[in-house]
């Protein structure tokens, strides 16, 4: 099933059936999201899709789901952005200084920014 037909589907499910009618995990889930979206006051620095994604992941693990909590959701972002970072500012010798400046050992420096060790 690809993304456009787990959309397709969401959509059905949404037209078709009234709030009541669903599982109390994906009306809370619901809740949440459009909880979500009511504190970011519409702001159009804020992705709508990342807000109602998290906010449903965060209800649906709260509720004994399978999903990814909020937190989970925040360190692992922040740990893609932390390695994203580390790579753009890799200068080819500054292995020490980027540890220090992420919290990182120099290993993990090295294995980011070297192209061999992803291989391993």
């Amino acid at each position: 099933m690809g993304e456009d037909d787990g959309i397709e589907a969401a959509l059905r499910l949404a037209a078709r059936y009234g709030r009541e009618d669903l599982p109390a995990a994906v009306r809370g889930a619901a809740e949440a999201a459009r909880a979500a979206l009511g504190r970011a006051g519409g702001r159009p620095d804020l992705d709508a899709g990342v807000i109602v994604a998290a906010a449903v992941c965060d209800a649906l693990s709260r509720r004994g789901g399978r999903a990814m909590g909020a937190r989970r959701i925040a360190s692992e972002a922040l740990a893609a952005r932390r390695r994203r970072l580390i790579r753009r500012d890799f200068d080819g010798r500054n292995h020490l200084t980027l540890a220090r400046r992420h919290g990182v050992s120099v290993r993990t420096v090295r294995r980011l920014v070297d192209p061999r060790a992803a291989k391993n």
